[in-house]
């Protein structure tokens, strides 16, 4: 019935290495191909150069917070 996430690609925004692990193995088993960044700076570099068909984003992270990552993505699309 997840046939069809397997040809997602995931941008993982998080600096916590446990959370990546658990998104890996979860999602992982669906196929879904998961690019990770350790802070906003870095996921805002990745979308600057590639698409995603998502992001989960942490909201605590060292440098810019998830909120003020998102805010620029939104920005960045208009």
């Amino acid at each position: 019935q997840y046939a069809h996430l397997a040809s997602m690609s995931l941008l993982l925004v998080d600096d916590k290495t446990i959370n990546q692990d658990v998104v890996r193995e979860l999602l992982g088993m669906l196929n879904i191909q998961i690019d990770v960044c350790h802070t906003g700076f870095e996921a805002l570099e990745r979308l600057s150069q590639r698409n995603y068909d998502a992001v989960l984003m942490d909201v605590q992270m060292p440098g810019i917070d998830g909120y003020e990552t998102t805010r620029r993505i939104r920005e960045d699309l208009q």
